[in-house]
């Protein structure tokens, strides 16, 4: 278009600035609302946002997984049961969708299966053993994408370690054995070693677990992982105190 006055410029320089934001802008927004998720209101505030972006592009797969991470921390977070009951079914519909769109993505699996994981806990009955099940068939297409991703190893080692043996996919050795692999796959994230320290006292090996957790303690966050480093290594303070107390295997709940 051949604009030939002043005054046709400044219409078309108005048509623009009012615009909706694109879907770029409001991911440039998600992500720095998504930098601060420190604080609760900072991630549900990235979540509508990307949530926004979806709705003016749908064809965002990635955001997908995004959103089943946030929704996850969301989960985590949320001190009433009944908010976190609804998280929790959020996640795990947002799961099933980034799966669906990302197949061949260990990210996408993972967080799927700690979805279903978080909903399992917020329910009760046959259902959540179902759902415990449906999610470590997730993490082990997770890892079969990619043998070394260690979130994946590590919520397995949690699934195999908390759940029952007699009803459920229980195996404190698995636990240890994922747990392991978690940190030699990923030895910079700090929730892997949280794992593997709770796998330890379990089979009573409580030395190995307290250089685990004096290991977490001293570290330096990784760039994309500061909050949930400080979270994890107030954790393993947590449980440093109580090992000093106690031996047993409380310590590790």
């Amino acid at each position: 278009m051949k604009i030939n006055s002043f005054a046709g410029m400044t219409a078309v320089c108005l048509l623009f600035f009012t615009m909706p934001a694109s879907a770029t802008s409001l991911n440039d927004q998600a992500t720095q609302a998504w930098d601060k998720r420190a604080d609760s209101a900072e991630t549900e505030k990235a979540i509508h946002l990307w949530q926004q972006s979806l709705k003016e592009n749908p064809d965002q797969p990635d955001l997908w997984i995004r959103l089943t991470e946030a929704m996850g921390r969301a989960v985590r977070n949320t001190p009433k049961k009944t908010a976190a009951k609804q998280w929790a079914q959020r996640a795990r519909a947002a799961g099933k969708t980034a799966v669906e769109q990302n197949p061949k993505s260990a990210p996408a699996h993972a967080f799927f299966a700690e979805a279903l994981g978080q909903w399992a806990n917020t329910h009760k009955g046959f259902a959540s053993l179902k759902s415990v099940k449906q999610a470590v068939r997730s993490l082990n297409r997770a890892i079969a994408i990619d043998p070394k991703y260690g979130y994946a190893h590590m919520l397995l080692a949690e699934f195999y370690r908390k759940a029952p043996s007699s009803v459920s996919v229980g195996d404190k050795d698995k636990a240890l054995h994922h747990a392991r692999l978690a940190v030699e796959s990923e030895p910079d994230r700090a929730i892997n070693h949280l794992a593997y320290a709770r796998a330890l006292v379990e089979h009573k090996e409580s030395r190995a677990a307290i250089e685990q957790l004096q290991f977490i303690v001293k570290m330096n966050p990784r760039a994309d992982l500061v909050p949930e480093t400080r979270a994890n290594q107030n954790d393993a303070k947590k449980m440093l105190a109580c090992l000093e107390k106690d031996k047993g295997k409380t310590c590790a709940d």
